[in-house]
């Protein structure tokens, strides 16, 4: 006999928190990898993906892909401690490099400071929208009493 297992909506989220941070880590220190013969400020970051096949996932230089690591690590203790505020900040700071994404690469303005372009705008809102989006709902869910099933 197969115990089903029930989970609350709020662990779930957590989880989802978790799944967020820990594929946007993976995918920081990917771009750290290919970024490591750049200057830690280089204007053009290194690109990831497939660029013969015209796959382009996202450009970082290090400081960007330290930045995207950190913020996305944030996002997974966030989901792990089931702490809503750190999801918060860092969806705070996703909104941040999605902004400075495309202020600078976009308008021309100054120097690209994380050596973001197109593709990386697109990762950071994707994050930013996750992580908002479940620190904003896990607030109401808390509230929320459930039932466990017992376990007889």
């Amino acid at each position: 006999m197969a115990l089903a297992v029930h989970m609350s909506p709020l662990s779930k989220l957590y989880r989802y928190q978790l799944a967020w941070g820990t594929a946007g880590t993976i995918a920081g220190l990917f771009g750290l990898f290919h970024s490591r013969g750049l200057s830690f400020t280089s204007a053009r970051g290194a690109e990831t993906g497939l660029p013969h096949y015209e796959l382009h996932w996202m450009t970082y230089n290090r400081l960007g892909a330290l930045v995207a690591v950190g913020l996305a690590a944030l996002g997974a203790v966030a989901g792990a401690t089931r702490k809503p505020a750190l999801a918060g900040i860092a969806a705070a700071g996703f909104a941040l490099v999605g902004l400075q994404t495309l202020v600078q690469w976009r308008t021309g303005h100054g120097d690209n400071l994380l050596g973001s372009t197109g593709p990386t705008l697109g990762f950071s809102v994707a994050l930013m929208l996750a992580f908002a989006i479940t620190a904003l709902l896990a607030g109401p869910l808390s509230a929320i009493e459930y039932d466990e099933p017992s376990r007889e």
